[in-house]
């Protein structure tokens, strides 16, 4: 079974080039071009990994993984951010926002590859149902 993974960045550009990236793999992927629209695609999947950016406009990711994090469906799932933030003290607030990993772009392709694959194979992957419609993942407002 190819892991689902799912890709969450505002730059459709960067989008891409993971996704044909990932793809390559043999991974299976999912796209969102913002936080929001993340958390309404997790309403009916639970992706094997979750890499994202940092800052996006309305929902960052840090938001998007306070959000997953504190919801018993995605509590566990792997998570890395890819961000052009790159200080000490950005990568050491990812880790401590609940990320796995934290890279910085420009990232090297294998770089990438690797640490998704260290996460991929160190993490428990549960296997849940689709999120009801009275399950709430969303924030109040768009």
């Amino acid at each position: 079974m190819r892991a689902k993974i799912l890709v969450v960045d505002d730059d459709p550009s960067l989008l891409l080039l993971l996704s044909d990236l990932l793809q390559l793999q043999g991974y299976e992927i999912e796209t969102a071009g913002s936080g929001y629209l993340a958390l309404t695609m997790l309403k009916t999947m639970i992706p094997d990994l979750l890499i994202s950016d940092v800052v996006m406009p309305g929902l960052d990711g840090y938001g998007l993984v306070e959000q997953l994090r504190n919801h018993p469906r995605f509590a566990q799932m792997p998570i890395l951010f890819v961000s052009a933030l790159c200080s000490g003290t950005d990568r050491q607030a990812g880790l401590s926002q609940g990320a796995n990993a934290y890279l910085c772009k420009p990232f090297e392709p294998e770089v990438l590859i690797s640490t998704a694959e260290k996460l991929l194979s160190h993490m428990p992957r549960p296997k849940f149902r689709a999120i009801s419609p009275q399950e709430s993942l969303i924030v109040e407002s768009y």
